[in-house]
């Protein structure tokens, strides 16, 4: 019997220790997805980086409610999760009306850190009977959040290295490194032409107003537009690669929203108010049924959208906390299997 349940505790404790590695993972995924993002990582690490993320975090973090024992079952199920998690955040936002990308990595961060605070908690249905058993069990350590700052306590100086290296690099970024990027904003209304007092609309067979404006929409960003301004302006399109354009659509309340972003304030209000011009001359020549015209034009923008040090400052505070945990977790996972393995080859001598 005891030789039982020596067997069963020993059991346990490998499985937790193997399954503490899960929260490593999505401590340092997250904010390394962020980070990508904020910082605009080369395209493929960019992608890479984050697509992990939405594909896993989320479901590994709550991986202890899954039924199951199979891995590959497992595996299956924490993507399926991650994948309702994600579309569950990305409706919400959408219909709240903020729409953001990056917030929306910040959500699901949060989440996931919910999930590991739960996970240290022991509120695991799937286990309880056996964390029941090794909780009444001689010499065991108590599976819970006690554990979790155990870990965190052992390894605060890893916490402070990665806070101080985080929050430097942002400094370095922020003032040093980052080129001041500006953004002018430029917004269109679309609406139905008038032609001998009735609607262009309805005599012509069209399509319907949301690919309308998806239409107008696209030929405002297109390649063609872009270097006939500059060419209108007397200007090289090569000498302007660094300046890019971005639209956002607004079908209910027929607008468009068109932006230039560059190094140059004075710069970016020129070309989104020309290239914008040029847009409603051109679509003006080939469809009739709807007009589009300036709603607001571009301003010169006073502050650069990035970089942003105080928010910079914040993001850095918390991805050195999120590696620093990861670090500490991961390095109690090491110390752990050196000390079983000694035990063990101890006991075979």
């Amino acid at each position: 019997m005891m030789q039982l349940f020596s067997g069963q505790w020993k059991e346990n404790k490998v499985d937790q220790h193997r399954n503490n590695y899960l929260p490593v993972i999505i401590l340092l995924s997250g904010p390394l997805a962020i980070l990508a993002v904020v910082l605009d990582f080369p395209s493929p690490l960019r992608w890479i980086l984050v697509f992990w993320f939405l594909l896993t975090g989320p479901g590994m973090a709550f991986e202890y409610l899954l039924p199951g024992d199979d891995p590959i079952t497992r595996f299956f199920l924490i993507i399926v999760l991650s994948f309702a998690f994600d579309a569950a955040v990305a409706q919400a936002i959408l219909y709240l009306g903020w729409w953001s990308p990056l917030l929306i990595l910040w959500i699901l961060m949060g989440l996931c850190w919910v999930g590991i605070l739960l996970k240290f908690t022991n509120i695991n249905p799937r286990h309880a009977s056996r964390d029941m058993l090794t909780n009444n069990a001689p010499g065991a350590e108590v599976a819970g959040l006690h554990f979790f700052l155990g870990i965190l306590k052992r390894g605060w100086w890893l916490i402070v290295i990665s806070i101080l290296v985080a929050f430097n690099f942002s400094l370095l970024y922020s003032f040093y490194l980052s080129v001041p990027m500006y953004e002018a904003v430029a917004q269109f209304v679309v609406s139905p032409g008038i032609q001998n007092g009735t609607s262009a609309a309805n005599n012509q067979e069209i399509p319907d107003e949301h690919t309308i404006i998806s239409t107008y929409a696209d030929i405002l960003e297109s390649s063609k537009i872009r270097n006939n301004t500059l060419e209108l302006l007397l200007q090289n399109p090569d000498d302007f690669n660094e300046y890019t354009t971005s639209v956002v659509l607004f079908p209910d309340e027929h607008m468009i929203q068109f932006s230039v972003r560059g190094p140059d304030p004075q710069t970016t209000a020129l070309l989104t108010n020309s290239i914008g011009q040029n847009a409603i001359d051109s679509i003006g020549d080939f469809y009739s049924a709807y007009n589009i015209d300036f709603l607001n034009k571009a301003t010169i923008p006073v502050e650069p959208y990035q970089p942003r040090p105080v928010q910079n400052a914040l993001l850095s505070l918390l991805i050195g906390v999120s590696i620093g945990a990861g670090l500490a977790m991961f390095l109690d996972q090491i110390l752990t299997v050196r000390k079983v393995a000694k035990k063990d080859i101890s006991r075979v001598v």
